[in-house]
């Protein structure tokens, strides 16, 4: 999946929820991102490896809905 696609897809979702979705830093190889008071680190790889980025959207699921990343 591409960096960029997944940042897109975080950020409609919080959007359609309501829910704030901050970038709070970047470091050399990861972008800090909180959405809806949940951190997750997202690495600065163009392409990011199908299993983690799942594992970063299911990170999200208990603020923006369980298995909202399926939809």
């Amino acid at each position: 999946m591409k960096r960029g696609a997944l940042i897109q897809r975080i950020r409609t979702a919080a959007t359609a929820q309501r829910v704030p979705c901050l970038l709070i830093r970047e470091g050399g190889r990861h972008e800090f991102w909180e959405v809806g008071g949940v951190r997750v680190s997202i690495p600065r790889h163009r392409d990011i490896n199908q299993w983690t980025a799942e594992a970063i959207m299911r990170d999200l699921d208990e603020i923006l809905g369980n298995d909202w990343w399926r939809r």
